[in-house]
């Protein structure tokens, strides 16, 4: 098991189109290579959530840090949480407030139930088969658009459909997806910092004193 989000270990492992034509997800591919190997990478993102028929929307912000198949996930607004992968296992700390005060509830995920996780999360994390299980929207997939449909949604924690937008330099610029209960779920990625100063330890997980621990 590695670092292969649902878009990174898909998208770099399409099949060719058939008939010998230029590869049109070259790009996309090259990308999601440059940071499945990146040494360290750092990118700021924004998340923003919304579902019409329920009348919800919230917004999310923070740090995405990855280094060789490992990832670190920090949200500083509005509400603090943490996830880790460190190749093998994923930890997912929300710091939550109460009448006694600050506590936090930890789940942690071994790497072959990942895609039982209902979380954003499971885009970027998956197993390095999973792009067998998708098919691509060649008329909804145009210039840096590319789209994805999960043959199974179940087997993608519901998930319907997966855009990932490039930018002009060829990075990820926005990836979203919809789900089987109409939510919309957007990440946009800042400007990426391919030469951050990332410290190992960042990439190991270690339970707050007193948290609920879950395990799946």
């Amino acid at each position: 098991m590695r670092l292969s989000a649902y878009v990174l270990s898909i998208l770099l492992c399409l099949p060719l189109w058939a008939g010998g034509a230029a590869e049109p997800l070259s790009p996309l591919k090259e990308a999601v290579k440059k940071l499945r190997t990146a040494p360290r990478v750092k990118v700021d993102f924004k998340k923003e959530k919304t579902n019409e028929a329920l009348g919800f929307g919230s917004k999310t912000s923070g740090v995405l840090r990855l280094s060789k198949g490992r990832l670190r996930m920090d949200v500083e607004k509005p509400e603090e949480a943490t996830v880790v992968f460190d190749g093998k296992t994923l930890w997912h700390a929300q710091k939550v407030i109460g009448f006694e005060g600050e506590s936090w509830q930890v789940l942690k995920v071994s790497g072959q139930n990942l895609k039982k996780v209902q979380s954003p999360l499971a885009v970027f994390l998956g197993e390095d088969n999973i792009w067998q299980k998708i098919h691509i929207d060649t008329e909804k997939s145009k210039g840096r658009l590319f789209v994805l449909k999960p043959q199974k949604p179940k087997e993608f924690s519901g998930v319907t459909e997966m855009r990932v937008t490039l930018n002009a330099s060829g990075e990820i610029l926005r990836f979203s997806y919809l789900d089987d209960i109409e939510n919309d779920v957007v990440f946009e990625f800042g400007k990426f910092d391919w030469s951050a100063k990332t410290k190992s330890s960042l990439f190991k997980f270690k339970v707050p004193k007193g948290a609920e621990v879950k395990t799946l």
